[in-house]
């Protein structure tokens, strides 16, 4: 007799796992039943996917109780989602169902970065000067306060979409006359990095993967960072990061006690720390799996992320297993626009990337004629590089050969 798998359900959208990934990290563990929304364009070629070869249930026009009914049918041991856009579905569906996860207050402090300073600070983990705008004058007179430099940004989003930085009061006099406003802006003080904690050629940031049952916070990987694209554009992770011990162990004090802050009890979170002079800082706490990462923790040996994932949406107390160090290190790094809206005319090189030592796979993003806009932040990518390579010191001289390799050439593109 075949021993019934429990079913989790997986709430798609575009975001860190793709159907297939999910499928394949779920096998032995659990049945994936997923749930999609037809009128999600950007979530179409996954959607596809599911509608041909897996199991799931449309969403489409839906209210979350009319799916809730739905799902109890099936029912479902566990709730989880891989993406940023499907959270709030997910929370709420996970309470009518009593099922493991965010609950809805500790979503809005993981979503919302206004409410996530406030209780970082009140926990005395991160006592970032911040403030809640809504229009030029409250973020004029946020600015007056907080003081130069500064960064600017939605209170809710990703990829560092609409993300500025302003280093002067003339920078702020030139955005203020095209910015719009029309949603809820944080304006906070810019942490200044210190690269002495990376080292140089490095970002000076890092990416730290937590996986959370009851409360208590186990460390599943922290991925180095390569250097952000102007103003704020993260351009790719690798494993393992350059950090030293020390400074390994007082990430994770940090991001431990600040997944406390917000109220984290259960499930993977994505948290982004930068290294400044006085030490680590929080940049911002995500409730899910970051982008990329399960790929390269997987190609290192570890157990698969998205896994931990749904074993915790299962009950199951997770055991991550990813080490410190390695001298073969993983990475994944994109090339992305410059800061500007431009059109792509061609994209040569890429054939010659491929070729290179240490490259596994060459993914062209954008296509002559696309439109890259550096305001979408992270997304603005022209292609992204998948590889491993023996040292940090090769990748390094690898990341420079890409750069060099590739030929890419713009015009202006239309107006905003």
């Amino acid at each position: 007799m075949t021993d019934v798998l429990p079913t989790v359900v997986v709430v798609y959208d575009i975001g860190a796992a793709t159907p297939l990934e999910i499928l394949s990290a779920a096998a032995g563990t659990c049945d994936v039943l997923f749930l999609y929304d037809r009128s999600r364009p950007e979530a179409a070629p996954g959607v596809e996917f599911i509608r041909e070869l897996a199991d799931g249930l449309d969403a489409t026009g839906r209210t979350v109780d009319e799916l809730a009914d739905m799902l109890r049918e099936r029912r479902p041991a566990g709730i989880v989602t891989f993406s940023e856009y499907a959270l709030r579905l997910t929370c709420q569906l996970g309470e009518r169902l009593s099922l493991r996860g965010h609950d809805l207050a500790t979503l809005d402090r993981l979503t919302r970065k206004s409410l996530q300073r406030e209780a970082l600070a009140s926990a005395g983990v991160d006592g970032l000067a911040f403030r809640l705008v809504r229009s030029v004058e409250e973020a004029t007179a946020a600015l007056d306060e907080i003081g130069f430099p500064a960064v600017l940004k939605p209170s809710t989003g990703t990829h560092s979409r609409d993300t500025f930085r302003l280093d002067s009061a003339e920078d702020w006099h030139n955005l203020a006359r095209s910015i719009d406003l029309s949603e809820d802006f944080v304006v906070e003080e810019l942490l200044v990095g210190d690269r002495r904690w990376t080292g140089e050629g490095w970002g000076d940031h890092v990416s730290v993967e937590y996986a959370s049952f009851d409360g208590d916070h186990q460390h599943i990987v922290t991925l180095g960072k390569f250097p952000l694209a102007e103003p704020f554009r993260e351009t790719g992770d690798f494993f393992p990061s350059t950090l030293d011990e020390p400074a390994r162990q007082q990430v994770r004090s940090l991001v431990a006690a600040a997944l406390t802050a917000v109220g984290v009890r259960d499930g993977v979170t994505h948290t982004e720390v930068k290294f400044t002079a006085t030490g680590p800082r929080i940049i911002e706490i995500n409730g899910r799996l970051g982008g990329g990462t399960a790929d390269i923790v997987r190609k290192a040996g570890a157990l698969n992320p998205i896994t931990i994932a749904l074993q915790i949406a299962l009950n199951y107390r997770p055991q991550p297993d990813c080490p410190d160090k390695s001298e073969e290190v993983v990475f994944e790094m994109s090339v992305l626009s410059p800061l500007e809206r431009v059109r792509v005319e061609s994209i040569g090189g890429l054939d010659a990337v491929r070729a290179l030592e240490g490259i596994d796979r060459v993914v062209a993003v954008a296509r002559p004629g696309s439109i890259v806009d550096w305001r979408d932040g992270s997304v603005s990518q022209l292609c992204t590089v998948f590889g491993r390579i023996h040292g940090h010191p090769a990748l390094a001289r690898l990341r420079r050969d890409i750069h060099k390799t590739l030929d890419v050439t713009f015009s202006p593109g239309a107006a905003w």
